[in-house]
């Protein structure tokens, strides 16, 4: 999370749902209700962004949690794949 007020950036770890929903509510003044995580989200409102993915967690050199980004398929189709209408 980016803190454009202030400048600070925030980042968390959390294993479950809810705790997303109470660091969202900590930060924005509106509810967010999360589905499944399939695909990293972005939301901005001009102050803050709020990005959030799944990543796989391991315990780093020092013995604090660190995380790797999933790797996702590409969603774009190439557009030399696509035939052309005319209408």
């Amino acid at each position: 999370m980016q803190d454009f007020t202030d400048r600070t950036n925030h980042k968390y770890i959390v294993e479950s749902k809810d705790s997303v929903n109470s660091i969202f509510d900590y930060f924005f003044d509106s509810e967010l209700e999360l589905g499944n995580v399939d695909r990293p989200i972005t939301i901005f409102n001009g102050k803050r962004n709020f990005y959030i993915a799944r990543v796989n967690v391991f315990k780093n050199a020092k013995g604090g949690k660190d995380f790797r980004h999933l790797k996702y398929p590409n969603v774009y189709k190439k557009r030399s794949k696509l035939k052309p209408v005319t209408i």
